[in-house]
């Protein structure tokens, strides 16, 4: 697949990941949608980015997303560093909370805390990526001074899409945070009315942070689908 993705041009490829699906969730709906069957057959999402990477040499590959609070940041760190070196600098990651409740208490957290924990975890992860002698001390995550090598390809590291937002949200935080912290947005459903909408106000959020709108990388998941669109003209 990612062969035939590449042979046609495309920008980049995507994947997500549900690690486990409980049971009593299988059948659960989700902001008015079921969950999808094949949320339980989900593949490793890096080591499946990894062997894409193996087979081409132009794509992007991008995470769609990375459930974060359900990883360790010092082994993601090194993981989705050693994905980039291997894909010669082709990796996008795209970051989330997960949606599913039942997940947290598998993986040990309580589902209400998961974005605290997420945004935790990525400042660690940042530090990991961007330090030779990384160490961290948050909320979830504390860590003495090591050596977590290796580093990213690209720097000052890996891009960092923010993989949250729908056209059933206010996404106003949301946005904010992509402004505040990230190179890119990965929002889903959207229509191109919700999409204009919210990019005029993604803009905004830009110019209060200093940051230059067109340098961001938004790509808009839809069903079965995710087009990459590449950084964006002025």
């Amino acid at each position: 697949m990612a062969r035939h993705i590449e042979a046609l041009g495309f920008e980049s490829m995507w994947m997500g990941e549900h690690p486990v699906i409980p049971v009593a969730a299988a059948d659960a709906v989700r902001y008015g949608v079921p969950l999808p069957p094949n949320y339980r057959n989900m593949p490793e999402l890096f080591v499946s980015l990894a062997a894409a990477a193996a087979v081409t040499e132009h794509i992007g590959l991008g995470s769609n997303i990375c459930i974060v609070p359900q990883r360790d940041p010092i082994h993601l760190a090194k993981q989705t560093a050693t994905l980039d070196r291997i894909s010669n600098g082709r990796l996008i990651f795209g970051f989330g909370t997960g949606w599913i409740e039942e997940e947290a208490a598998i993986f040990g957290y309580p589902f209400d805390k998961r974005l605290g924990r997420t945004l935790d975890f990525m400042r660690a992860l940042k530090v990991l990526w961007t330090e030779e002698e990384a160490c961290y001390s948050g909320e979830y995550v504390s860590f003495p001074p090591l050596y977590c090598n290796p580093k990213p390809l690209q720097r000052p590291h890996v891009p960092i899409l923010v993989g949250s937002g729908n056209d059933k949200s206010d996404n106003t935080a949301i946005l904010r945070r992509v402004a505040r912290m990230a190179q890119g947005w990965l929002p889903s459903f959207l229509s191109p009315a919700q999409m204009t909408q919210q990019l005029a106000m993604l803009r905004g959020f830009c110019e209060e942070e200093g940051r230059d709108f067109a340098e961001l990388d938004i790509s808009l998941i839809v069903p079965a689908i995710s087009f990459g669109l590449g950084p964006l003209p002025p």
